[in-house]
């Protein structure tokens, strides 16, 4: 067990991979859960979320009452990156691992593809929504995509 621990260690040395990244990709590789890293994790995803928000509404300001054809359009003016989300269910298991994918959708309705969902559609009433693209429960019993 410490030879797969150490093995996986310096494989994500090598990738760049560190921190809460790390201790995920290392439960997904052992097929366990990690209540340690899903403890915080719908805080996290919540916080990435709201700040996406807050790139839209600015950016809608900006452009006097546009939303972007894509949230590639808000970096890096408005973000600096697409956030990275990863998704635990209410077992405290990862269902989603580590993603910044946005899938551009016509309705705030999950794919389940994890990462994030966008309605760029001009003529949906939900327009320039921006959610957590997953139909599982957060830990807290919540839809993730309800967030």
């Amino acid at each position: 067990m410490k030879r797969t621990t150490f093995l996986l260690a310096a494989a994500f040395v090598l990738c760049g991979i560190s921190g809460a990244m790390a201790q995920e990709a290392s439960a997904v590789v052992a097929g366990t859960t990690t209540p340690k890293f899903c403890a915080g994790n719908e805080m996290r995803v919540t916080a990435k979320l709201n700040s996406i928000r807050g790139a839209l509404a600015v950016y809608y300001g900006d452009t006097e009452g546009y939303y972007p054809e894509t949230l590639k359009a808000l970096v890096p003016k408005y973000l600096p990156a697409i956030p990275a989300i990863s998704l635990c269910d209410e077992k405290n298991a990862i269902v989603h691992p580590g993603s910044r994918r946005v899938s551009d959708v016509s309705a705030v309705s999950p794919t389940d593809a994890g990462g994030w969902g966008y309605v760029s559609d001009r003529n949906s009433t939900s327009w320039g929504t921006v959610f957590v693209n997953c139909a599982h429960n957060a830990p807290s019993g919540k839809p993730w995509y309800q967030q």
